[in-house]
């Protein structure tokens, strides 16, 4: 994998929707490639970001901004880099399903920024973790009959997670959350269970593999499915 075809998994690899395959190919080559290495660990602030959003701002969002208020920054000014709206695009593109959250990404983050008066695209990175180190994660719930595991794998941009899930009911949508040891809480992506009831994804955070604590697996309502522990 070279540095234009990891760039392209990027924004998809960090939210979960990419397949494992390729998502090893993605860790491979951020290991080697300072580069792409820092745009991941740009990219893994996104998710705090997306959860300062309420569901009318995406929708503002993705139409133009319909409805600003008069004395509200412009589209012009808040637009997105050209370069990192066709990366995240691009990345979209291949994976349709993951479209309209990718695209929101895009544009959220520029808003954010923006709004926040940042001169940089994202917030300042936390200190790196050892590459080699892995943390195993467990748990099962009795009342919902959810049972699973998380590898987590620090990297120097914070920690790529792989989750193993079973014992949910078909096509349940769900969604992965980090919880730091100090209650700070990190939206991971979402996805939904294929017809047996399990769930194969690859994440990444921007949390350090010492700072985090749990995962949490939530229904469509934010109720939890099943809690991961050290």
């Amino acid at each position: 994998m070279n540095c234009d075809q990891a760039r392209l998994s990027l924004g998809a690899y960090l939210f979960g929707a990419i397949d494992r395959a390729e998502g090893v190919e993605v860790e491979e080559h951020v290991r080697d490639c300072p580069a792409c290495r820092a745009e991941l660990a740009d990219l893994a602030e996104l998710p705090p970001l997306l959860d300062r959003l309420t569901p009318a701002d995406v929708e503002r969002l993705e139409h133009g901004f319909a409805g600003e208020d008069p004395g509200a920054q412009t589209v012009t000014e808040l637009r997105p880099s050209p370069d990192l709206l066709d990366r995240l695009l691009a990345a979209a593109s291949r994976r349709h399903r993951w479209r309209r959250l990718l695209v929101s990404v895009a544009v959220a983050a520029a808003v954010l920024t923006a709004a926040l008066g940042g001169g940089s695209m994202i917030l300042s990175l936390i200190r790196p973790a050892p590459p080699d180190q892995v943390v195993v994660l467990t748990g099962a719930d009795p009342g919902t009959q959810v049972h699973g595991q998380a590898r987590l794998t620090a990297r120097p941009w914070g920690t790529s997670i792989t989750v193993d899930i079973a014992g949910l009911p078909a096509g349940t949508e769900c969604s992965l959350v980090a919880v730091a040891a100090d209650g700070r809480r990190q939206s991971l992506g979402a996805w939904e269970a294929d017809y047996s009831g399990t769930a194969d994804v690859t994440v990444a955070t921007s949390y350090s593999l010492s700072e985090i604590a749990s995962l949490v697996i939530n229904d469509r309502d934010h109720e939890p499915l099943l809690r991961l522990r050290r």
